[in-house]
């Protein structure tokens, strides 16, 4: 029951980074309330908070790239530098492989720290 809760709020973070955050964001409209709202989840004790984040912040990069870079990359790479929960790292891992080398220096840093750390469980995942 409660694995199904967390996939329907990832399924809805999904939704939410590819139909509201990208179009409103590039459009200068709402873009302060939800700014405010996404740093607020980055900046989360909870776990969870974190990796529904990183689930908007990868629907974000499939929507809209420049939106990603301008508004995820640079938050990402100074403030989850030095995660420590395993499934929130796994979730840099992919957004790491999602992303191109050279495309953000930020994520670039993440991927490198991640291939420094030389865990398996998450370098198989970039």
């Amino acid at each position: 029951m409660k694995e199904q809760a967390i996939n329907l709020r990832k399924q809805a973070c999904k939704l939410y980074g590819k139909k509201v955050v990208a179009p409103f964001i590039k459009g200068k409209k709402l873009r302060k309330p939800l700014t405010s709202f996404i740093d607020n989840l980055r900046a989360s004790k909870n776990f969870r908070d974190r990796q529904l984040y990183l689930v908007i912040a990868r629907s974000t990069f499939k929507a809209d790239a420049e939106i990603f870079k301008k508004h995820f990359a640079k938050a990402i790479g100074s403030d989850m530098l030095t995660e420590r929960v395993k499934i929130v790292q796994i979730l840099l891992a992919k957004i790491c492989r999602e992303v191109d080398v050279g495309y953000s220096k930020s994520i670039d840093k993440v991927r490198n720290e991640l291939l420094i750390k030389g865990d398996h469980e998450i370098t198989q995942f970039i």
